[in-house]
């Protein structure tokens, strides 16, 4: 039984962030003491005081080798793949790259090329 880390955050076609899964655990948490039902829509400023908007975005053109080095050199644990997209605006998850599969993929030589 897989459990995520965490969730991208989006609000139409706008890319806002990421939601690490214990801080959405505990708003549901809250909100539920709070007397919230489950069918009630959480509103955006709840959501927006739990996502960290202060993630890395790349361009989804961008090199293997870029991914590579802010792997590396950031640190950082996934990387967002945010552009436009048939003419929507620039802020458009179209994927997300996590430096787990990366490395896995690096390693066993399955990235950077069809097999």
């Amino acid at each position: 039984n897989f459990h995520y880390p965490g969730y991208p955050v989006v609000m139409g076609d706008s890319f806002i962030g990421y939601m690490k899964r214990e801080h959405l655990r505990e708003l549901i948490g809250h909100l539920g003491r709070q007397g919230r039902t489950d069918d009630e829509v959480v509103q955006q400023d709840e959501l927006l005081e739990v996502t960290d908007r202060n993630v890395m975005r790349m361009s989804p053109g961008a090199s293997l080798t870029q991914a590579h080095k802010v792997f590396k050199q950031l640190g950082c644990k996934r990387i967002f793949l945010v552009g436009s997209m048939r003419g929507n605006s620039q802020d458009v998850l179209q994927g997300m790259l996590s430096k787990k599969n990366f490395l896995h993929f690096l390693k066993t030589g399955k990235i950077g090329h069809m097999r």
